[in-house]
């Protein structure tokens, strides 16, 4: 399906006619004259089918409209390239918002000759966001109704902030903790956190059987505080394998992101790895300055693969401390992730996933 989206923050036609957005505080509805709604697209994440087909000719957009809109008229992101997992963060306003309306919103993969195909779409009814707005992800699906990823988007009134997200950052009790072990496998690699790579029998799988989902321990969790213990990760180690009877823990939600790499040119990698390969994620000590190396008989700066990718898309910056949990969608042993990334970096196209704790911004 081709589309030809309209600039971001301008409908590609006249719109709907306006009319009345009301609201109080007592949930009935009054006349808010004069208001609009924003709609910011952030980015989408595990885009399926999409892994072999970032690079300079394949570009990301989202498209979205209300839904009494004629179904050619879109509001539209940039196009962006070279990326797996679109980051956008642009904001419209719908200055002739009806309210009641839903919103149909799409995310579309093009190539160089602008020919353009459905990703995966999504509808939020106007009821999930009409009065406190709405921060979260939407489901994604294609025309089969089939999972295609996931969109993270922000709705609110113009003016107004849209409303807090999920916490990235919780704390858990675990009374009655006893000296049996306690079933965590972890690595402690950076220093100052721990990073649970997996759960086996003890008090905290108990704990999580009578909890929800969202305060569950589960892995790809950090662990930033042990007891009052934070900031040293041995120290919290310590903390957490001598705990007997109250076990306080500050969990850190994951931020989770993939990065396409484009090894043309012979150009360098520009990764540093720990030496110890441990656990189920490779951890990044240090991102190479390739400006360093000299090239004979050339004065333009060079740059690394990543030290490229970091320069092209900084909401997606990889950093010293950062963890690759796999390459190409596969996953294993540190030592795995390290020889894979050798094999593939031959081939010259591959993609990284890349985990770090969440900001709490």
């Amino acid at each position: 399906e081709t589309r030809s989206p309209g600039p971001m923050g301008q409908p590609c036609t006249t719109a709907c006619k306006a009319s009345p957005f009301r609201k109080d505080g007592c949930g009935q509805m009054e006349d808010f004259t004069g208001y609009a709604l924003a709609f910011t697209a952030v980015g989408a994440r595990n885009l399926r089918n999409t892994d072999s087909c970032s690079g300079p000719d394949r570009f990301f957009y989202c498209t979205f409209r209300p839904e009494s809109w004629d179904t050619e008229l879109v509001y539209s992101t940039r196009w962006i390239c070279n990326v797996v997992d679109p980051i956008w963060n642009e904001e419209a306003e719908l200055n002739q918002y009806k309210h009641g309306d839903a919103l149909f919103i799409s995310v579309w993969e093009a190539d160089a000759e602008e020919q353009s195909e459905l990703v995966g779409s999504c509808k939020i009814e106007s009821e999930r966001f009409s009065f406190d707005g709405f921060n979260g992800e939407l489901l994604l699906r294609d025309q089969n109704g089939q999972t295609t990823g996931y969109l993270r988007v922000y709705i609110s009134l113009v003016g107004r902030p849209p409303p807090p997200g999920p916490p990235q950052q919780i704390g858990i009790v675990i009374n009655s903790f006893t000296q049996e072990a306690h079933g965590l496998r972890y690595d402690t690699a950076d220093g100052t956190t721990i990073y649970i790579v997996g759960i086996k029998a003890g008090p905290i799988s108990a704990y999580n059987e009578d909890e929800k989902w969202s305060r569950r321990v589960v892995p790809g969790t950090f662990i930033v505080s042990v007891n009052g213990v934070s900031g040293n990760s041995d120290a919290m180690e310590a903390e957490l394998n001598k705990a007997t009877s109250t076990l306080e823990l500050v969990l850190r939600r994951p931020k989770e992101w993939r990065v396409a790499i484009w090894a043309s040119n012979a150009r360098e990698f520009g990764l540093e790895f720990a030496k110890k390969k441990i656990g189920n994620a490779l951890l990044i000590t240090q991102v190479l300055d390739a400006s360093k190396t000299k090239t004979p008989g050339s004065s333009k700066v060079r740059r690394s693969v990543v030290q490229e990718w970091n320069a092209e898309q900084p909401d997606q910056m990889v950093c010293a401390g950062d963890r690759i949990i796999a390459v190409n969608g596969y996953k294993g042993r540190a030592s795995y992730l390290f020889k894979k990334i050798q094999m593939e970096f031959k081939t010259g196209r591959f993609h990284l996933t890349i985990v770090r704790p969440a900001d709490l911004g």
